[in-house]
Parts: C-alpha cells; sequence; structure tokens
C-alpha cells in the first residue's frame, strides 16, 4: 500500500480554472493507493473535492485544508505540518513548486526521512523576476528576491528528486541543485486532442491562442498583426488585460477579425482547436506551455517568436515558424502559412506526430520511474 502526501499551495483557484481537472493528474498509472492533499486554502467545498476525484486516479485521498502560508508565519506554522505528515506517514512527499510548499515539503521529509519530489513549472528567475522588473513591479520584485533565498533555493537543495515540465526549466533547478533534473512534459492525453477529421483549411482561415490576457503573454502582438491577415482570430482567456485588449480592438476597427472567450471549459477546448488552422504566440515565458502541446496533439502548426532568453522556443522543432516579435513579423509568419498549404501541412503532420512521441502515456511512465527510483 503506498502512500503519497502533496503540499499544495491553493487548489481552488485551479479548480475553477480547470488545470488539475485531468484524469490520473497526482496519480500516475496509479502508482499510490492513498494520496493526502496538504492545500493552503482554508477549506475546499465538497462539490469542489468530487470535481477532482478524477486526478487521483483509483487512489483513496484526502482533501486536508491546512490554511494559508507566507512570509510571516511559515517558521511558526511549519511544525503543525510536521505532525500532521507525521500521523500519514507517507511513502513519498511532493510539492508542486519551490516555493514555500517546496520548502514546507523538504522540511517535512528532512525531519522525517521522507523522500521528497519537487517539480518546477518554469524558470522564476529568468520568467517571473525577469518581467516583474521589465514591468516596473519593483516591490513585487524585492519580495521574490527574499521568497527565492528562504525558500526556493532551500528546496532545490533538500528536495531528493526534481521534476521539470520543460527544458527550460530544469535549467533553473540546476542553477542550484547539482541533483540531475528529469524533465517530464506537461501531459497531453493524444487520444483526446486529436486532429480535426475534415483536414482542408477552414474557412475563415483561422488563429487561435490560449491564456490568460497579461502582458507576458502578448496576445497584443496577434491583435494588431491581424491588420494585415485575411483571416479570424481566437482569443481564449481572461485577465487584466482584457479591457485594454477589447478597446484596441475597437481602435484598430477588427471586431469582425477578432473574438475574445474568456472561459472554456477544459474539456471543450479541443472543439476550437479542431475549428483552427494554427496556433500563434508570442509569450515571453520559456518553455513551452500546455495550450501549444495540445494545439500540436491536434496536428496545428505554431507560430511563435523568440524567447527574450535563448533564441529558439523549445520543442516545437519543424512544427513551429520563428517569426520576428512584431505584428508585421506575425503578420508574415501567418500569412505564409495561409498561402503555402503543402507547408500547413507538413508542419501539422510534424506536430502531431512529434506530440505522439510525447504523450501522456510515455509521460505518466516517466513520473512513475522518478517513484520507483525513491522507494528503491
Amino acid at each position: 500500500m503506498l502512500s503519497l502526501a502533496i503540499i499544495f499551495q491553493n487548489v481552488i483557484p485551479l479548480i475553477k480554472k480547470g488545470s488539475i481537472l485531468k484524469k490520473d493528474y497526482f496519480n500516475p498509472n496509479n502508482f499510490f493507493d492513498k494520496i493526502y492533499l496538504l492545500t493552503f486554502d482554508g477549506a475546499v467545498p465538497d462539490e469542489m473535492v468530487e470535481s477532482i476525484k478524477l486526478a487521483f486516479g483509483n487512489a483513496k485521498f484526502f482533501v486536508i485544508p491546512i490554511g494559508g502560508f507566507n512570509l510571516h508565519n511559515v517558521y511558526l506554522k511549519r511544525y503543525q505540518i510536521l505532525n500532521i505528515i507525521k500521523k500519514i506517514n507517507p511513502d513519498i512527499i511532493r510539492s508542486f513548486s519551490p516555493q514555500i510548499d517546496g520548502y514546507l515539503a523538504t522540511f517535512c521529509g528532512n525531519k522525517l526521512g521522507i523522500p521528497v519530489v519537487v517539480s518546477l513549472h518554469g524558470d522564476r528567475d529568468r520568467d517571473n523576476r525577469y518581467n516583474m522588473i521589465t514591468e516596473k513591479q519593483y516591490f513585487k520584485y524585492l519580495i521574490s528576491l527574499v521568497h527565492k533565498y528562504l525558500f526556493e533555493i532551500p528546496a532545490l537543495r533538500k528536495g531528493n528528486k526534481i521534476i521539470a515540465v520543460y527544458e527550460f526549466a530544469a535549467e533553473y533547478g540546476q542553477r542550484y541543485s547539482k541533483k540531475p533534473v528529469t524533465v517530464i512534459y506537461n501531459k497531453v492525453d493524444t487520444n483526446y486532442f486529436i486532429p480535426s477529421e475534415h483536414h482542408e483549411t477552414k474557412n475563415p482561415f483561422t488563429i487561435i491562442n490560449v491564456g490568460r490576457l497579461i502582458p507576458a503573454k502578448n496576445q497584443e502582438v496577434l491583435i494588431r498583426a491581424m491588420k494585415n491577415v485575411d483571416g479570424k482570430l481566437i482569443l481564449i482567456g481572461n485577465g487584466p488585460m482584457y479591457n485594454s485588449y477589447t478597446d484596441l480592438i475597437k481602435k484598430l476597427d477588427l471586431d469582425e477579425k477578432i473574438e475574445i472567450i474568456t472561459s472554456v471549459p477544459n474539456n471543450k477546448l479541443v472543439t476550437y482547436y479542431q475549428k483552427s488552422d494554427i496556433y500563434a504566440t508570442g509569450i515571453q515565458y520559456g518553455g513551452i506551455a500546455v495550450p501549444v502541446l495540445e494545439a500540436m496533439a491536434c496536428g496545428l502548426p505554431i507560430v511563435q517568436c523568440p524567447y527574450p532568453f535563448g533564441s529558439t522556443p523549445e520543442f516545437i522543432d519543424e512544427a513551429g515558424l520563428i517569426v520576428e516579435c512584431s505584428p508585421d513579423g506575425f503578420a508574415e509568419g501567418i500569412n505564409q502559412l495561409k498561402n503555402n498549404p503543402d507547408m500547413l501541412k507538413k508542419k501539422s503532420e510534424f506536430a502531431r506526430n512529434k506530440m505522439l512521441k510525447y504523450n501522456k502515456e510515455k509521460m505518466d511512465a516517466l513520473e512513475v520511474e522518478v517513484y520507483r527510483d525513491l522507494i528503491r
């Protein structure tokens, strides 16, 4: 009977977003028999707990709200978590970030002699803190630096295994830990995210982008590019830039060309990918976002500009068309694919085949092997 304890920051926002409403998200190949999810939420409604049961696979699971943690109370409250973990006595402890939850996981693991897995979903130096500086959020940046030295670096150094969801994040782990980092890309079910049965080009030619409307996701460059593209752009997401982007669309007289859909259930996203011809992103974060993987699984070529760090976007290879990060650059790239059906088809096929090599089953097997190594 194998058991896993997960120390998680806040589960409720992710339930609302739908990002963990995925089969076996916490329990690859049903490796664990019991899973305890300790969340920083003060309480989790029963209907929300019920909504995520698929994420635990066949395991008996328990959601344990432990209240909020921050810079002011973490050292005082950490022994409360230690006592809970001691009673649970899991075989492995897992955190999904190297922040306060990662610090608490490694604190408990080291005290109790339980192995700990810390996973990385980004490079907090080159993504988060870099964007704080570029957006002039200087106070937030200073607080983040405090967290880095008090929590992030200790978590990376004390964790027994580190998982990164892409190479860009792995480099962050290797910067502060001598341990090898296992890259396990975000899991996409290629039996569910599949290409459209109708392979002809859509009318109108359709470009899609999925993600929060924030400056670093840079949907503005796509909006402006549509001035010179005969087609339709679908933006799926919400965020602080929503009003700014809707105003920009009106100002540029692009209401007929651009649609913003603030929310789509995760299990409905596939239909939007299948109705599109390409996926375009001007994202300023490194690595590869989940929507890009999902789009590739649906056979969509990717039009993307280089990251601020490194000139070549990760993973997409021949599925991608790399363009200058400007409205003209994106318009040129989109039109190039639109006007060249053979190139569009070739990149589409490459995208689908690449994802078949990195599908959920293969990523689950890699994650299970990490757990097996710790138990051995």
